[in-house]
């Protein structure tokens, strides 16, 4: 099975829509499937939190 390590960049661009977001949501639905594991650091899982809590800070 292979094993994919995602860093910060990866989910931003997913959630952002900025380029190469099909490749990281094919990553997951594989993942989910069972055909590969994903992973991430909970540093880099947190700098994605911390940026979804800004980017609400400015939305209102």
């Amino acid at each position: 099975m292979k094993k994919y390590v995602l860093d910060a960049c990866a989910p931003i661009a997913l959630f952002q829509k900025e380029q190469g977001p099909d490749i990281i949501e094919g990553l997951l639905v594989a993942a989910a499937g069972g055909s590969c594991s994903v992973s991430m650091n909970v540093v880099n899982l947190l700098e994605v939190y911390y940026g979804y809590l800004r980017a609400g800070d400015t939305a209102q």
